[in-house]
């Protein structure tokens, strides 16, 4: 089979593959939607914790522009947000003359600019080929440069740190034959090393995550097929130069997929993916786990107390809808304590957690909602307990418009809010329902109920507001 022929069926295979997985879960990234006239879906990069303490969120918009043929423009936007979340800024990160074809993997945050890593589609290509694409863009939000890192192939970017404020680099996957893609770039984008990396013989291979595990070597993360039926997880450690140290395949236990690679706080590693395994710097293998508390690992962080915290997501009620997690370990992977999140007949997806100032979380991800997969925020405590969580449509909300009084209460609870309130539920700590209102009621009695901590939920017509309350 030619170059072109493979090529082709590769991407044929990858977009029946995202549509089969779309029509499953039905809220995954990628599911088409209308929202407002003409935004397609709203993805989650990730969250970024800026200088002066405000939080940036970034993700992705694609605007369906037309039905025949399906024209789609994707982009990045940044979303700036204080401590309370209310939104500062909400505004696309794209060149003057642009067109709109640039799916942003990874953002970050370097002397005040803002640095996206991604991928660019060339639609007017009989392949619609594809370049690994850096951009920077200014405090104000004007692009500076914009490298394409590679040749017009398959490029797709898995990952990108940023070391002191002199060098970027870049981990992803291109060429025909899907090698991982190792790049590093100075301060003004000009390529400095770019190495093809001969990887294990791994059909498909995603780069999923890269760390930096010394001052000169970094670990690529992914996953890929050794067999038709399953997934197998891998690593290639890289100096600096684009030498590469070592490679591993490290499925142990059957099949597995990889979300993303954390350094520990000594020079192991952690793969996070169905399970989370640890391993030593050379590869070998000191624990590998399964938590049900946990289902998929999406994002790990070192807390400052030393121990780890895991967002993740599991499905429930027989796979139809699926929760936030979030629970914490200690540095030899004991559950400290768990918390799943329960966003009613919801699928969430969870894509990043970072911790704030008052030792709290932020978790961030997706959510669908009536027809809608909109961005969803969940603020916790030190404890993992659910201060508040809410939807956000980032062009017109601001969660300093909604609020719930008294708290604590001895009866009367009341909502003050712009938008109509469609329904307001009680639950306990359980998630189970303990009392609901009718359409268009913004008061709630429950001094029946006895003494302890609730979780309020108030409906409206594109959100949903969850906090925590005290019934005294």
């Amino acid at each position: 089979m030619s170059e072109a022929l493979l090529k082709v069926y590769r991407m044929y295979k990858m977009l029946v593959l995202l549509l089969v997985t779309s029509i499953k879960l039905n809220a995954q990234v990628g599911k088409m939607l209308v929202y407002g006239d003409s935004t397609w879906k709203k993805n989650p990069i990730n969250i970024y914790n800026s200088v002066n303490g405000e939080l940036c969120l970034f993700y992705t918009q694609s605007d369906l522009v037309s039905t025949q043929p399906i024209v789609v423009n994707t982009y990045p936007r940044l979303l700036k947000i204080d401590s309370n979340l209310t939104i500062k800024i909400d505004t696309p990160l794209v060149g003057q003359n642009d067109t709109l074809a640039f799916d942003s993997k990874c953002g970050l945050i370097r002397k005040g600019k803002f640095i996206l890593a991604g991928s660019f589609t060339d639609f007017s290509t009989p392949n619609f080929d594809t370049r690994l694409t850096v951009s920077e863009f200014d405090s104000s939000y004007n692009l500076v440069w914009r490298r394409y890192v590679h040749s017009p192939d398959f490029d797709y970017v898995g990952d990108a740190v940023l070391v002191d404020s002199s060098y970027l680099y870049v981990a992803g996957r291109g060429d025909s034959t899907w090698n991982p893609l190792f790049v590093k770039l100075d301060s003004t984008g000009t390529t400095v090393t770019f190495s093809s990396i001969n990887a294990p013989a791994i059909y498909g291979k995603i780069t999923k995550g890269m760390i930096q595990l010394t001052d000169s070597i970094f670990l690529i993360a992914g996953d890929g097929d050794l067999t038709v039926s399953a997934k197998d997880k891998w690593v290639i450690a890289i100096n600096s130069n684009g030498d590469t140290l070592y490679t591993r395949v490290l499925t142990k236990y059957g099949a597995g997929w990889v979300t993303g690679v954390v350094k520990g706080y000594d020079s192991s590693y952690y793969l996070l993916g169905n399970s989370i395994n640890r391993y030593t710097f050379w590869g070998d293998s000191i624990s590998e786990r399964y938590y049900s508390e946990v289902g998929t690992a999406m994002s790990m962080i070192k807390t400052n107390d030393f121990n780890y915290v895991v967002g993740g997501f599991k499905f429930v009620n027989q796979m139809v809808t699926s929760d936030f997690t979030f629970t914490k370990l200690d540095s030899n992977g004991n559950v400290i304590w768990s918390h799943h999140y329960d966003n009613a007949y919801n699928q969430d997806y969870l894509k990043s957690v970072i911790q704030t100032n008052d030792n709290g979380y932020l978790l961030y991800g997706e959510t669908s909602y009536n027809g809608k997969i909109q961005l969803l925020i969940i603020k916790v405590d030190s404890l993992g307990e659910l201060h508040f969580a809410t939807t956000i449509n980032p062009m017109e909300l601001a969660v300093s418009d909604i609020s719930i009084y008294p708290n604590p209460t001895k009866g009367n609870l009341f909502v003050r809010s712009k938008d109509e309130v469609r329904k307001i539920v009680i639950y306990d700590l359980s998630g189970r329902i303990i009392r609901s209102s009718i359409s268009g009621i913004k008061k709630m009695d429950i001094s029946e109920l006895p003494s302890s901590a609730y979780i309020i939920e108030v409906q409206m017509k594109d959100r949903i507001y969850k906090q925590r309350i005290i019934k005294n």
